[in-house]
């Protein structure tokens, strides 16, 4: 019986003990780790064969590990892009759901509405005789109490016009209160001013204002023009970079102050902190994660600017999206390109509207 020598080992115990430490880290999935030890068995023994040959392993497993990261991170992007690409069709489909839902509103109401003015068409022709009767009532007291002239052509027409004594004394009170008001404001702005007695009792009599009528207006007038005036602040949005800037210095030059955005977003953002007198909004917002009618709904659910006057504009001149704006609750709609003094005129009288009914309160 032939008797073999043992095999010497072909590295030394320390470097044995090194490798047995790589064995348990690469079971352990710990490459870099396996990778700093055999770093050390290459110091200990640089031309040992089998230190190389586990490097060499070591090395494949990181270049595998390294594609697997990459194909996961791939893999991790692709699906957020679907994701979002999802939300965005969500969104899309929910904006169009709505634009349907509020077309429809809209034919309904107009068809409602062409079957009532079809019934009331006598009492909307008599409101139309008022309202003619009324500026006439006013024009007549623009300077002062009519003179007989004035006063004769006011006769005729409320005769023609079938005016009842009670409709005309109503026209008359209210256009004697708001034309004495408006001659007030501009005596107080003049020269001579009102608060000596001889002017004061000159406008007075130029108005027929009798001893205790109007008790309390003239100091309550002086109050309110002693008062710093203010600047009411409003809120522009629109995608049109150009537009913005033009609109804004225009508005800032006819006495408002203006926050312009290009965004529905950051307008949001700014409205979260913000309180304005007034908000004009383009519908059709393509930068903007919400559409105009996305973004008027957004607001309506915050209380402090639910009340708040809203005014769409929108190149679009369809009928229907008007319809649309306006049973979403926005106060007016303005077609682009507009005049710049129609649009301060819809401003200015949103602002007074809202102001009267104690919304708001703009000088």
């Amino acid at each position: 019986m032939v008797t073999r020598k043992p095999q010497p080992s072909p590295f030394s115990p320390q470097v044995g003990e090194i490798l047995k430490r790589v064995d348990n880290l690469l079971k352990g999935h710990d490459l870099d780790g396996a990778k700093a030890q055999i770093f050390c068995a290459k110091e200990a023994e640089p031309k040992n064969m089998y230190v190389h040959a586990y490097f060499e392993r070591i090395e494949l497993l990181m270049e595998e590990r390294k594609r697997n990261m990459e194909a996961e991170e791939a893999l991790r992007r692709k699906e957020e892009d679907e994701r979002r690409m999802a939300e965005e069709e969500r969104k899309r489909r929910h904006e169009e759901m709505l634009r349907q839902k509020l077309e429809a509103e809209a034919r309904r109401q107009a068809c409602t509405a062409d079957a009532e003015s079809k019934k009331s068409a006598p009492q909307r022709d008599h409101a139309e005789e008022l309202e003619e009767y009324g500026r006439a009532v006013f024009s007549a007291w623009d300077s002062g109490v009519p003179d007989a002239s004035r006063s004769e052509n006011l006769r005729r027409l409320r005769t023609e016009l079938n005016i009842t004594s009670e409709e005309h004394a109503a026209l008359e009170a209210s256009a004697k209160r708001e034309s004495y008001m408006r001659a007030f404001k501009n005596l107080w702005t003049s020269a001579q001013g009102v608060e000596g007695p001889s002017s004061l009792t000159a406008l007075r009599r130029k108005f027929g204002v009798r001893a205790g009528e109007f008790e309390g207006l003239d100091f309550a007038l002086i109050q309110e023009l002693r008062q710093p005036k203010h600047r009411p602040q409003l809120v522009v949005i629109d995608d049109d970079a150009d537009l913005v800037r033009a609109v804004t210095g225009m508005l800032q030059d006819e006495g408002f102050s203006v926050r312009g955005f290009t965004t529905s977003d950051d307008a949001y953002r700014y409205l979260l902190q913000h309180t304005p007198d007034l908000i004009l909004a383009d519908i059709n917002l393509e930068t903007s994660t919400m559409g105009g009618f996305a973004f008027f709904e957004t607001l309506q659910e915050i209380p402090r600017l639910a009340t708040l006057p809203f005014i769409f504009v929108s190149g679009l001149t369809d009928e229907i999206i008007v319809r649309a704006g306006k049973e979403l609750g926005a106060d007016d709609y303005v077609t682009k390109p507009f005049v710049n003094e129609t649009l301060v005129s819809v401003i200015k009288g949103k602002l007074r509207r809202y102001t009267e009914m104690g919304v708001i309160h703009v000088n």
